[in-house]
């Protein structure tokens, strides 16, 4: 059972094994907790403790390879490791995938010049076929490992993993999935990744991996602050288009913003947006905005708070007049009922239309 439960940065650097790991890998592979029998594997003595669940196997074989890269695992080849993988049952689809988003491009080169089959534990699957075709159950195939380097930020690993496929398939990784993998490319910071993908784009690609599903790499770079993204990118939006970006699922980014108290993000939005835009957009969802940025500020008095909000865009003196003393009410009551998370980056009542990377 995990007996460790880090949902931050911070403590994660703190801790004397997890620091190890990424903090993306940590909150999408380890879900923000492990046992200290899983992480021991990334040690040399990590002793012979038998582990039988699923999850805690795929997390302790993670571990391994995280040991691997440091040095400091018992397993001399990576052989071994793939050995190791193989004999607790991580499926083939699963060792690519961590291959990709480790960046280890040996262990994806031995898997890939394996042919094994689990059942007669002799040559008979071809492997590189396996690992290629698209197989959505899985999530393995070009696109998605294309996409696991462009969110864990792993350019050697993807320029690699370009040899290996055919111009058709490169092209097709380039903009499977809606362009998927310039939008995690974005949304997770990856400068290089962004101007790898560019490079390799046509006229055609790049206006399709902008635009696709109503611009979500620039608003994903938006929502998770970074800048250096956001600027790339909105040079190459008309001011039309980063309007229409912002209104998309009624100005979505803009609460996502608010709520975290991305004060310059805040700004940035409100030099793009015309003064009705900056209205409709604090108006949205019945003042969501402000209901939402005020229950998770520390401030004691939700005017002074949704007053800071008001601020922030420079909007007009009479902005907080428009929220009643019905609707502070509202707000103040679910604020004390526990109805708001502290801390959130899609508010409850938006239903986006872009496609989430999972697993």
């Amino acid at each position: 059972m995990p007996d460790i439960y880090i949902d931050t940065k911070t403590k994660l650097l703190e801790h004397r094994l997890a620091r190890h790991i990424p903090w993306k890998i940590w909150t999408d592979e380890f879900h923000n907790q492990a046992s200290s029998r899983e992480l021991r594997y990334m040690e040399a003595s990590h002793g012979t403790t038998k582990l039988k669940e699923r999850a805690s196997l795929e997390k302790a074989f993670i571990c391994s390879l995280i040991g691997y890269k440091n040095g400091n695992a018992n397993l001399t080849s990576i052989e071994k490791l793939l050995e190791r993988g193989r004999l607790w049952r991580i499926a083939d689809a699963k060792i690519g995938k961590y291959a990709a988003i480790l960046g280890m491009t040996d262990l994806f080169d031995a898997l890939w010049n394996s042919q094994y089959s689990r059942r007669t534990k002799a040559i008979s699957v071809n492997m590189q076929s396996k690992l290629l075709k698209g197989d959505r159950s899985n999530r393995i195939g070009y696109t998605f490992l294309h996409t696991y380097c462009a969110k864990h930020g792993q350019m050697q690993f993807m320029q690699h993993l370009e040899t290996l496929m055919t111009p058709k398939q490169k092209s097709q990784a380039l903009t499977g999935e809606s362009c998927l993998a310039y939008y995690q490319a974005a949304a997770n910071g990856h400068r290089n990744i962004i101007d790898h993908l560019e490079n390799s784009f046509s006229d055609q690609q790049q206006q399709a991996a902008i635009t696709a599903l109503n611009f979500a790499a620039f608003r994903g770079a938006i929502e998770h602050g970074h800048v250096h993204i956001v600027e790339h990118i909105a040079s190459k939006l008309t001011p039309e288009q980063k309007i229409r970006a912002v209104q998309t699922e009624n100005y979505e980014v803009y609460r996502s913003v608010a709520i975290n108290h991305e004060l310059p993000m805040l700004r940035y939005l409100e030099s793009i947006l015309p003064d009705a835009e900056k209205r409709a957009a604090i108006e949205a969802n019945d003042f969501e905005s402000i209901r939402r940025a005020s229950s998770s500020s520390d401030d004691t008095d939700l005017k002074s708070a949704a007053s800071r909000l008001e601020d922030s865009v420079s909007l007009h003196n009479d902005m907080l007049s428009q929220l009643t003393e019905l609707k502070l009410m509202e707000a103040r009551l679910l604020r004390e009922q526990g109805f708001f998370n502290q801390k959130t980056t899609k508010t409850d009542s938006a239903q986006t239309s872009e496609i989430q990377f999972r697993k």
